[in-house]
């Protein structure tokens, strides 16, 4: 087989693929396309999936098929056509490239085609319902979401192909956000720590933007380390998210990542860098890194500190306790305190004259309260005075075990 290639016509090879089948009665399925692969599909329910190799070749595979995969000669053979006759369709001077080239293997390639074959996500999500980053945000962005309802975000690497003068910017996978973290191996051996996410396809950097943004609108470049934190920053600084670039070092600064964001300052001009790292060792480094490697490049940055560890945290605590946008520790620390005793205080003035029914709902609403103490309570841990809180949320939880038991007893 390896003989038979150096007898294919080299031009015949980099003709565009995708013009020709299109000159055929193939359509694009413009939902499942990007810039380094095209989908098509005819009557005949033929779904292919079309790449540009870095040498300039045009390549093909059949998701529903893994035999079914090569060049444009290969596609002849499998569909036991000629290719006179895909080549007569049209002037062939006339064709124009639609794909960017890429250095991408094959499997990359088809872990690509899986996120893109995954539905958009929807308003009810995990992101939503456990992170609590407004589903109305969620839905300016290219996210999926497969059917465990795990979450998905892009990843992409800077590609360079020298012998054709390329530079650009091409997704390399994607990773999945677990709605159900892994807690055990397949041998049901614990794991140290829930695995919370999983990465398929060459590591890059998270990148999300709005479908219709143009890379001259973007005002505003957020990155972290978590897509989930860089989100809930959009969300508690109010930035505009048809404006707003979205990105993820998912915990670590490669080289990879490194190369593209030095590309950020090359094509986006007048754009803010807002690095927004966790509030801990590790996220000052990164922060520092990249800092130094923006401003090397003159572009305008600016480091923003969590609160708490990180924004999802800031933000949970922002909506859980009704706290401003831009609290303090020491407005938490008072809610907490403040909070709590106002509940208690105002449950003992109104015990005796309330009716058992609005005594039942106002313990009910000490309960939830009691609820999202408990749950902010290992996020604030290491943020605020811990005895003061701890004081106050042991005291709120021994009254309302203590109403808890009164009003059975009454009933």
């Amino acid at each position: 087989m390896a003989k038979a290639v150096a007898y294919y016509n080299q031009n015949i090879l980099t003709l565009p693929l995708d013009n020709l089948l299109l000159e055929n009665g193939y359509v694009l399925k413009k939902e499942k396309c990007s810039k380094n692969h095209l989908t098509l599909t005819n009557n005949n329910n033929d779904l292919i999936v079309i790449t540009r190799a870095a040498n300039n070749h045009y390549l093909y595979f059949n998701p529903n098929d893994e035999r079914d995969r090569g060049n444009i000669y290969s596609f002849c053979k499998n569909r036991n056509i000629k290719l006179e006759k895909l080549l007569k369709a049209k002037d062939l001077s006339q064709l124009s490239h639609n794909i960017n080239p890429s250095n991408l293997t094959q499997k990359n390639l088809e872990i690509i085609t899986i996120f893109n074959e995954k539905q958009a996500i929807k308003e009810n999500n995990f992101f939503s319902k456990n992170r609590l980053i407004a589903s109305d945000i969620l839905l300016h962005f290219p996210l999926k979401m497969d059917k465990m309802k795990n979450i998905l975000s892009p990843t992409f690497v800077l590609e360079k192909i020298e012998s054709i003068n390329f530079i650009g910017i091409n997704q390399a996978g994607y990773v999945s956000y677990l709605q159900n973290p892994l807690k055990k191996d397949k041998n049901q051996n614990a794991y140290h720590k829930p695995i919370k996410h999983l990465c398929y396809g060459a590591k890059g950097l998270e990148i999300l933007k709005h479908p219709q943004t143009k890379k001259a609108e973007i005002k505003n470049i957020i990155l972290s380390e978590s897509i989930v934190d860089s989100l809930s920053l959009l969300e508690l600084k109010g930035y505009d998210p048809k404006t707003t670039l979205i990105c993820s070092s998912n915990g670590q600064i490669t080289q990879k990542q490194r190369e593209l964001l030095e590309h950020f300052s090359k094509i986006f001009k007048n754009t803010q860098i807002i690095l927004a790292f966790d509030n801990d060792e590790k996220g000052r480094k990164f922060a520092k890194k990249c800092e130094e490697l923006f401003q090397k490049n003159n572009m305008a940055t600016q480091i923003l500190q969590p609160i708490l560890k990180d924004f999802n945290d800031d933000l949970n605590a922002y909506k859980l306790l009704n706290l401003s946008k831009n609290f303090t520790l020491k407005e938490l620390e008072n809610k907490i305190e403040n909070d709590t005793s106002r509940f208690i205080n105002d449950f003992l003035k109104k015990e005796k004259i309330l009716n058992p029914l609005s005594l039942k709902k106002r313990l009910k609403e000490a309960i939830i309260f009691s609820k999202i103490l408990n749950y902010l309570q290992e996020k604030i841990q290491n943020h605020i005075d811990l005895n003061k809180v701890n004081q106050s949320l042991k005291n709120f939880n021994i009254f309302i075990q203590t109403k808890k038991i009164n009003t059975k007893e009454k009933q």
